[in-house]
């Protein structure tokens, strides 16, 4: 080979190694940028507000008294004494005694009857309206815890729900009307006047 055709062939392959190491550069691929952009994190759920505390009901006084604590002495006062026909009539006309009387359907006419007392319905044969009337009578040594537990319902006269209510003490006697809510205390004072009066005055 003559010396010109030799230095022609080193050339070629000079130029063929410098191209050879242009490849890799191309080829490769440039780092991808891996975007790690921070994942939106979860939105908090919210909260539940919590949930409104319910107010406490007002502790309701004893609506019964404790015959139990107490030492009952007999009434001996039927109902057709406790309030005499006068005194119903001059009450109202058209009232009279209630034959289907239900001492259950009010709060305290069963503790009366419980206590050896009677308890006593009446009805308006006009409207329709019912009325309680109820008396009973404690031993001296349980006077004092009656009137403890009388007062413990507040007022003499005091009206809830559908229903009014008047606790007369008179002495050792116990005496309640019980009446549709309507009723004011004016209108029950001449029954409880009237069980007081035929009970000992």
């Amino acid at each position: 080979m003559t010396g010109r055709m030799r230095g022609a062939a080193m050339a070629a392959m000079v130029t063929a190694i410098v191209l050879s190491g242009c490849v890799g550069d191309d080829d490769a691929a440039e780092p991808s940028a891996s975007p790690t952009e921070p994942s939106a994190s979860a939105e908090l759920s919210a909260s539940p507000e919590p949930s409104a505390t319910p107010e406490p009901s007002p502790s309701a006084p004893a609506e019964q008294p404790d015959a139990a604590a107490l030492v009952a002495v007999p009434l001996g006062v039927g109902c057709d004494a406790l309030v005499s026909p006068q005194a119903l009539y001059d009450f109202n006309p058209n009232v009279g005694t209630d034959p289907a009387f239900d001492p259950g359907a009010w709060a305290l006419a069963p503790v009366a009857a419980q206590l050896q007392g009677s308890a006593c319905g009446y009805l308006n044969q006009s409207s329709g309206e019912r009325i309680a009337v109820s008396a009973a009578r404690v031993a001296p040594g349980s006077v004092e815890a009656l009137a403890e537990q009388v007062a413990s319902r507040g007022a003499a006269f005091r009206t809830a729900g559908a229903t009014s209510t008047l606790e007369v003490l008179a002495g050792d006697r116990w005496i309640v009307v019980e009446a549709p809510s309507f009723f004011g205390e004016g209108d029950l004072q001449p029954l409880a006047d009237a069980a007081r009066a035929s009970t000992g005055g």
